[in-house]
């Protein structure tokens, strides 16, 4: 699924390196991690032609509110102010 955002990075290489330095170190983690599979996976018995990682921005409210005296929450999320919940409180219409 690709969610409407800033792409920060999305050069493509003959081989990329880990991500460093970013923020969230689980990103970093993911990068590094990605990079070592798809070494250990395809350099073996074939050629890496061209390598490509690409981190995405997304804007994301998590928005929480009570209806007839239960708690609940919902995501709103991209450029275009997309829903999303796990569960609605009643039958309706998302516009």
């Amino acid at each position: 699924m690709r969610f409407p955002g800033a792409v920060l990075n999305a050069e493509p290489w003959l081989q990329v390196y880990p991500i460093v330095g970013f923020p969230d170190q689980d990103i970093c983690d993911a990068s590094k991690g990605a990079i070592q599979e798809h070494l250990t996976k395809y350099s073996v018995v074939s050629r890496i032609l061209q390598q490509r990682q690409t981190i995405e921005l997304v804007p994301l409210t998590h928005a929480f509110y009570s209806y007839n005296g239960k708690d609940y929450d919902y995501f709103v999320y991209g450029t275009e102010n997309r829903v999303h919940t796990t569960k609605y409180p009643s039958s309706c219409t998302v516009l």
